[in-house]
């Protein structure tokens, strides 16, 4: 439980790097989080530069409380880990086939309450910069940006995907694992650490140097024309 916990620590880093501060920019600022998380509902609202600027601020707004959630959440986590274990040795239990498919679903529920929040670690989806539509503040202020014909398109999208979700409810939480043995599961986790480890170190790379451009530029400026 310990190796899974750190990994949820690094994700949080690595959300934080990319969603605040500076480094922001290095990822294409907050419309470019904003394009991720419509998807193409972005481009089918066509939204103007103002409400792309103002929507963008809601975003980053969004992201901040989804890592606050989940740092709420991990810290639970650290101080009893009880659902998480229950979850590994089920699943651990049930690829071993001493339990039946129903008793590690029934587990599995069982544990979702308690790991409410938690997020699957080794599912990618998770770090692709959320869902805001199905945040309620989100949803509420990214509406009063929207003209009469964008706000019943941006409606008739969220009402399609409540209609025909994708994925069932709270897929990517952590109660959601793929199921596996333990040591597998041991091997995969330390795999994904030592990738999330470097994926760290590149975005702190980058930080270090997206200033540089600007420094290079203005150097620049301040040459002398050739032949001078």
């Amino acid at each position: 439980a310990t190796i899974v916990i750190c990994l949820l620590e690094d994700a949080i880093g690595r959300g934080e790097m990319a969603a605040t501060g500076g480094l922001s920019k290095a990822f294409g600022g907050g419309r470019a989080g904003l394009q991720m998380g419509l998807g193409k509902l972005g481009r089918d609202l066509k939204l103007t530069d103002e409400q792309q600027e103002k929507a963008a601020a809601l975003y980053s707004d969004y992201q901040k409380r989804q890592l606050e959630k989940l740092k709420g959440s991990v810290e639970n986590l650290k101080k009893d880990p009880t659902a998480l274990m229950q979850t590994l040795l089920a699943s651990d239990a049930f690829s071993r086939g001493k339990i039946t498919e129903d008793d590690y679903k029934q587990s599995q529920t069982s544990a979702a309450e308690n790991l409410k929040g938690v997020i699957n670690p080794l599912d990618r989806k998770n770090f692709s910069g959320g869902n805001p539509r199905e945040d309620e503040t989100f949803n509420r202020e990214f509406q009063t940006l929207l003209d009469p014909t964008q706000a019943e398109t941006y409606q008739a999208a969220i009402a399609a995907e409540q209609a025909n979700p994708d994925e069932k409810k709270n897929a990517g939480d952590i109660s959601n694992l793929p199921a596996m043995e333990l040591e597998k599961l041991d091997g995969t986790v330390v795999a994904a650490k030592k990738m999330t480890s470097g994926l760290k170190q590149m975005m702190e790379g980058m930080g270090g140097l997206q200033d540089l451009g600007p420094l290079i530029e203005q150097q620049r400026k301040q040459q002398p024309p050739a032949g001078e």
